[in-house]
């Protein structure tokens, strides 16, 4: 009876410490259950917010097309030396003298209005820079090469002139 008795006892324990083990792991199936359906409606969500911007990205697209026609309808009707003034504000250029200083930390000069600088260092970089819009509003370069070869520099070297200074190199930037 004693041998019964300790036997039960022992399956009792075992029962327990099955069964004990057995409610967390019950109990993690039910919070990863949360987790999956949070993350499902965290995608619903997304999916939902991507179809809106797809949207926009849809309707911003027309609009710059509407406009881009009409501005090109509006460019048709515009004389030769409107249009020149147009690209003259969207390509620019800015030339400046960078020379080093003991510290090593470059010192840029713009130019001013007259076009003189005077420098007494031996070693400096003139350096002329090519700018223009992001989003040019006379952009078709081939209908408008006239126009474009009018106001851009093709051969930049051939416009700067350093007097009293023979030795010099040329590099592009």
């Amino acid at each position: 009876m004693k041998r019964f008795v300790l036997v039960a006892m022992l399956f009792s324990f075992c029962i327990l410490l099955l069964g004990g083990c057995r409610a967390p792991a019950a109990n993690q199936a039910a919070n990863v259950g949360e987790e999956i359906k949070k993350l499902e409606n965290k995608i619903l969500e997304l999916e939902e917010e991507l179809h809106s911007k797809e949207l926009d990205i849809k309707y911003l697209k027309e609009e710059r097309d509407y406009y881009r026609k009409f501005i090109d309808s509006v460019l048709e009707k515009m004389t030769e030396a409107e249009l020149r003034e147009i690209v003259k504000k969207e390509w620019w250029y800015t030339l400046s003298i960078r020379y080093s200083e003991e510290d090593k930390n470059y010192v840029s000069i713009n130019f001013p209005e007259n076009g003189r600088v005077v420098l007494d260092k031996s070693n400096f970089e003139v350096v002329l820079s090519e700018h223009n819009a992001p989003f040019p509003i006379v952009d078709d370069a081939i209908k408008y090469k006239k126009i474009y070869d009018q106001v851009r520099l093709r051969n930049k070297t051939d416009h700067i002139k350093i007097m009293n200074y023979d030795n010099y190199e040329i590099a592009a930037g």
